[in-house]
């Protein structure tokens, strides 16, 4: 099995989408230590405490690199591609960032010697109940050969998931809201609304799916309830962590509160996945 590596890995959805897709995690780095615990306990494979501390000849070179760094800095990653130049690389972004099209024309990668293209794709297109958009650079080494002029990024899938498809049916009680806190959310929507900044908790039903899990979902749980007719209340981690496309035995053995905020932060496995199926189309 083709190796991978995983940096900013968070507790490893890219890993996990890479092996699904037929790689083998050999190697991650996060700064979260708790990210690392959790990828720890799921991968069979080494992880460093940041890329910083990724030294290219300590690492079993790859055929693939996957990347998700947290903000639009990516220069530690050209040190690692042009030391190692794996076959391919996939780089992923939060939709929302500036200058998509600076990003993905750096200079830099011509110059680690890497042909490049870039699509914003959507979670919710790939079998995932949320319309999570992200923004994917994927590249090869100039030396492979590959039949087409632009690379042929995954369609969608002919799949239309909800909530429905995801809840358990027999949630903790302790999920849901009681009177005061259903209070407190009805008042801090009337207070966004007049301050119109747009921001209120929604409470979605089984036939709908969710905008994206908010980062702060492990604060307050707030953007996100659901309502299957007993009231609203708030998702499972076990939810969450099907919303975001890991397996049912992906193991957290972290708080709830952690484990809400490490899945909201990590990237969506099928989303990476049906990306390195493509890649691995054109294999030497």
């Amino acid at each position: 099995m083709l190796g991978s590596i995983d940096l900013y890995s968070g507790i490893g959805g890219g890993s996990c989408g890479l092996r699904q897709a037929g790689y083998r995690p050999v190697f991650a780095c996060d700064t979260d230590p708790l990210a690392r615990l959790v990828f720890a306990n799921n991968f069979m494979a080494d992880i460093k405490n940041g890329i910083e501390a990724a030294v290219s000849k300590d690492i079993p070179h790859p055929e693939i690199i996957f990347a998700s760094p947290p903000n639009k800095d990516i220069t530690p990653i050209f040190r690692l591609l042009n030391d190692m130049q794996p076959r391919a690389m996939i780089l992923e972004f939060p939709f929302r960032i500036i200058d998509k099209e600076k990003i993905a024309k750096r200079r830099q990668f011509d110059m680690a010697g890497y042909k490049c293209w870039h699509e914003v794709l959507n979670a919710n297109d790939f079998g995932l109940p949320q319309k999570r958009k992200m923004f994917y650079i994927v590249g090869f080494r100039k030396d492979v050969k590959t039949p087409f002029n632009a690379f042929p990024f995954p369609y969608p899938l002919d799949i239309s998931r909800t909530l429905a498809d995801i809840v358990d049916p027999n949630p903790d009680p302790k999920l849901l809201l009681n009177e005061e806190q259903i209070q407190i959310v009805k008042n801090r929507n009337a207070r966004n609304r007049s301050l119109g900044t747009g921001f209120r908790t929604q409470i979605f039903l089984p036939e709908h799916a969710i905008s994206s899990l908010p980062i702060s979902y492990h604060k307050d749980y707030r953007g996100i309830l659901f309502d299957s007719g007993q009231g609203p209340r708030r998702l499972s981690v076990l939810e969450c962590k099907r919303i975001m496309g890991f397996p049912d035995d992906f193991k957290l053995p972290v708080s709830d509160t952690e484990a809400y905020r490490l899945l909201a932060q990590a990237s969506c496995p099928p989303m990476v996945e049906a990306i390195a199926r493509e890649i691995k189309v054109w294999e030497a």
